[in-house]
């Protein structure tokens, strides 16, 4: 027989949401992904956040299967005039044409400084090095754990 451990015994997680969290363009990219579970089944569930230093401008997830990804949904809210912005986004934007165009081709080097992203895409027909090399990429590991 399994016994029980007493309520005072069990692990608890504890997720505080301050006004920093709730503005950290990594949290909001990763909830904006969370908004297209299950509609983009098979692929995977993509949000994206475009961030200019000091406040998030557009924002942006997958919708649905065969749908705009991510980045072309947060950049049809974007102003074009703008210079120097950072773009979170929760998996390496894709650089290969498939039901939609790719997103490397669609994010541009003059309005971005650099792109955030949390994992690389392990769809081996996502990831073009050669259409990715004019962006600048930072692969930092989002904690998920802590966000979902």
């Amino acid at each position: 027989m399994i016994s029980k451990k007493p309520k005072y015994l069990r692990p608890r997680i504890l997720v505080l949401v301050t006004s920093e969290a709730r503005n950290n363009p990594k949290i909001k990219a990763i909830k904006e992904a969370k908004r297209g579970i299950p509609h983009v089944y098979p692929n995977p569930a993509v949000g994206c956040v475009i961030h200019d230093g000091s406040k998030i401008l557009s924002t942006g997830y997958h919708k649905m299967f065969g749908g705009n990804h991510a980045e072309y949904d947060a950049l049809q809210n974007l102003d074009k005039s703008a210079r120097g912005l950072t773009m979170y986004v929760s998996l390496e934007p894709c650089a290969h044409v498939g039901k939609t165009g790719a997103c490397s081709d669609l994010i541009d080097p003059k309005i971005f400084k650099r792109i955030v992203i949390a994992e690389k895409d392990p769809n081996k027909k996502a990831h073009n090095k050669r259409a990715l090399a004019n962006l600048r990429l930072v692969l930092i590991g989002f904690n998920f754990m802590a966000i979902l």
